[in-house]
């Protein structure tokens, strides 16, 4: 079995980001949408507050969604190797930024969703004080032991 089947079974799994509430599964899921434009290339188009589109030259690559706390893929396409890694490279490298910076607009009555409308220089700063600080919110409470193995659960 080659890499291209094992993909396409993965409807079935997901990356458990421990996201409790509605509101910051749709943060991260814009957060992730504009990061796979900007930084991928990719076009992404907005299907509802947790769920986007993926496409390479007008044509559907992959459904992306976070419910229940959990990112998912379905697959329309055969050709979806290069998406899955870059989402994968993105929660490896921005998960617990992107935690951080939610849960700063929180603590500071700002909405999730003015953040995309901020001036680069607010936004940079945000991100240089949020980057390196740990994730302290309850709902991602974990223990030491269990941080170290893993940051994300894939089910």
């Amino acid at each position: 079995m080659d890499l291209k089947d094992k993909l396409s079974d993965l409807e079935n799994f997901g990356i458990n980001l421990k996201l409790t509430d509605y509101d910051a599964q749709a943060f991260y899921t814009e957060y992730l949408r504009l990061w796979l434009i900007e930084s991928r290339g990719w076009d992404a188009i907005i299907v509802d507050e947790t769920e986007f589109i993926v496409e390479k030259n007008m044509r559907n690559v992959v459904s992306i969604f976070i419910e229940d706390g959990i990112l998912r893929f379905k697959l329309p396409a055969e050709d979806v190797y290069n998406v899955v890694m870059d989402v994968l490279d993105f929660v490896a490298k921005n998960h617990k930024s992107v935690i951080n910076i939610y849960d700063y607009l929180i603590e500071n009555d700002i909405s999730a969703f003015e953040w995309f409308n901020l001036e680069a220089d607010d936004i940079y700063r945000i991100m240089k004080k949020q980057a390196d600080k740990p994730v302290e919110s309850d709902s991602y409470e974990e223990s030491s032991e269990e941080e170290e193995e893993s940051d994300s659960e894939w089910l």
